[in-house]
């Protein structure tokens, strides 16, 4: 039986790592290496890494120097010893069946990739994808599906990886929005990848101190960027991606402005008249776009037609 190595960053999440661990040792398929990557956590986290491999013998603790989510995952690709590589946010959890359901999905399918559905904690509420997806894609049909959707997301931890795959292809050290970046040339990279929306992992989408769930601060602009730099680099192998990509610059392009607006200082924000610009600008091709939804296209048009009514609109309900 194939090891896979599970890879867990930690930094600040005292409160949920051990309810991501057991989910974790007490998986279905039991032949696991779990990495626990203390990430120069200021909590007792690190503590805690070190009382969890006592529990576990299959548990291999790292205490590093902070560096960063991506750091974080570089350094427990490094130390891996498994065939095979999945990755756990330290603030979720995973299903007792998942790692069993990836790997069979991926041996059968003789796939590089193999993918689940999730489950998003929102408030604690739990909401689910009901987009339904199952098969075996070629990397050009997978990185479009994961793009729009429904039922798959460029999330790297609802997957099961090969190994090789990331021999030449790391997390980018400093970024955020860090699996927007590199799931596109994971996907080139392989061969096969097996797809499902099967739900079998919970992501945690509100904690307050989570940079993606903040209010508008420089790294929000990474979203942005991920998308600019995987369609210049995507589109030289794949050309006709090129409109999915615009369309997710685009719809990225108005999720980091509606971060800034929904604070109070947002009229000083340098980057508000810029956004406001490219989105607008961008209007006849939203309009156009088979991908964002009428109520979508309405509102790029009140913006278009009056900013000032968009924004006040858009605050109320986002402040709401």
């Amino acid at each position: 039986m194939d090891k896979i190595s599970v890879i867990v960053p930690v930094y600040k999440v005292y409160n949920y790592l051990e309810k991501c661990f057991n989910s974790i040792a007490n998986q279905t398929y039991k032949n696991l290496e779990i990495i626990l990557v203390d990430d120069g956590s200021p909590d007792d986290c690190g503590k805690l890494c070190d009382e969890l491999a006592l529990r576990d013998k299959r548990v291999k603790v790292i205490h590093k120097p902070n560096g960063g989510l991506s750091d974080a995952r570089n350094r427990g690709i490094e130390e891996a010893t498994g065939e095979f590589l999945s990755f756990v946010d330290s603030d979720d959890y995973i299903k007792e069946d998942m790692l069993e359901f990836l790997y069979n999905n991926i041996i059968k399918s003789n796939a590089d990739i193999s993918t689940c559905g999730t489950y998003y904690i929102v408030n604690d509420t739990i909401k689910v994808d009901n987009g339904r997806l199952e098969g075996l894609f070629d990397s050009k049909e997978a990185i479009k599906r994961s793009l729009y959707g429904p039922g798959s997301s460029l999330g790297v931890w609802n997957k099961l990886y090969k190994k090789d795959l990331f021999s030449n292809i790391k997390f980018m050290v400093g970024k955020a929005y860090e699996d927007a970046y590199i799931m596109p040339s994971l996907f080139m990279a392989a061969e096969k990848i097996y797809m499902s929306s099967e739900p079998k992992y919970y992501y945690l989408t509100t904690r307050p101190d989570s940079i993606t769930t903040k209010t508008f601060n420089e790294k929000s602009l990474d979203m942005i960027k991920a998308f600019e730099y995987n369609r210049d680099l995507v589109t030289e192998k794949y050309p006709e991606l090129y409109d999915i990509f615009t369309y997710r610059i685009y719809l990225a392009l108005i999720n980091t402005f509606k971060k800034i607006i929904a604070t109070d200082d947002y009229k000083s924000n340098v980057y508000f008249k810029e956004l406001l610009n490219r989105i607008r600008g961008g209007t006849s091709y939203i309009l156009k776009s088979k991908y964002f939804p009428f109520k979508n296209k309405m509102l790029i048009l009140m913006l278009y037609l009056s900013p000032p009514l968009y924004v006040k609109l858009m605050r109320k309900h986002l402040n709401s």
